[in-house]
Parts: structure tokens; sequence; C-alpha cells
């Protein structure tokens, strides 16, 4: 599985690159998980846009663009409990269509009933 992860290589250049999210299976405190909406600071990512220098000492570009992601889980890892395929959560991860996350950096929020089926990985 590859994510579309976008990145700022400059003053108005947007790139959005595949990057590999691994293969097989998952660590076992781990969770693979697919974007439903990625949270946009209009601020910080208007002046990374603009060209501003960043806020912390860092080289300016590239920038990877994004702070708070809500996902939709595909997997989990042997050991992750409470937390299963069809749940959703909330990251710090950046704009990027799917990703890899430890759960320990997940909150977890359901719709409904807790998901019957919890899909290892």
């Amino acid at each position: 599985m590859t994510a579309s992860v976008y990145h700022l290589t400059g003053p108005r250049a947007p790139e959005l690159r595949e990057e590999p999210l691994g293969g097989g299976l998952l660590t076992p405190a781990e969770i693979e998980a697919v974007t439903v909406y990625t949270a946009i600071s209009p601020g910080t990512e208007l002046a990374a846009w603009e060209g501003t220098p960043p806020l912390r000492p860092s080289s300016p570009y590239p920038r990877l663009l994004g702070y708070c992601n809500w996902a939709r889980v595909t997997r989990v890892g042997s050991e992750v409990a409470g937390m299963g395929a069809g749940d959703y959560v909330l990251t710090h991860q950046s704009h990027r269509s799917a990703f890899r996350a430890p759960v320990r950096e997940c909150a977890v929020i359901r719709y409904g009933e807790p998901t019957q089926k919890r899909t290892s990985g």
C-alpha cells in the first residue's frame, strides 16, 4: 500500500508524493488507516505557502504539511486492544491518504456499536 503525501518544495510549489507504507504485517502496537478528513490550519499553512519562515528553527523547505487527521482504521497489530477495522481515529498525521502509526498516538472515535470483527495485521 502507498500513501499520497503533500509536501511544499518551495513557496507556492506543492508536490504530491507517493510513499510506501511498508508491506506485510504491522508491528504489534501499530494501526493502518485511510484518511477521511485532514484538518487545515489556515494561518500555518498559508504562511508556508507564501514562504514565511517556519515558527520553529528548521530548514524552510521542503515542508511536510498538516498535523491533524481523521481516518478509518483498516488493520490493527496483534497487541492492539479496544480498536479494530472500521473504527475511526484522530491523529497528528500530516496531509496524506493513508498511514501507519503507533496506537498510542491515536484517539479512538466510534460511531454506533463497536466493531464486531477485528482485523489483525
